[in-house]
């Protein structure tokens, strides 16, 4: 996705199939992952540059999700 009004949409699907999103470190970058009926279904991550946002990268699918690294504030 490429523009504000682009990534606002998939951010906005993101959170709206989701039960919970929790913030999360994915792959070492700020992030949340969202969960269905308590499974990671979906995680996205953001790359920041002198406090932008300038990449969001969005990772579907379970076994998909699983395969990151993934670290949660609350342990």
């Amino acid at each position: 996705m490429h523009g504000a009004p682009a990534v606002a949409e998939g951010a906005a699907a993101f959170a709206h199939f989701a039960d919970v999103a929790r913030p999360a470190l994915v792959d070492g970058a700020v992030g949340a992952v969202a969960f269905v009926g308590g499974r990671p279904v979906s995680a996205v991550a953001f790359a920041l540059r002198e406090d932008r946002i300038v990449t969001v990268s969005v990772t579907t699918g379970e076994d998909r999700v699983r395969a990151l690294d993934l670290a949660f504030p609350d342990g």
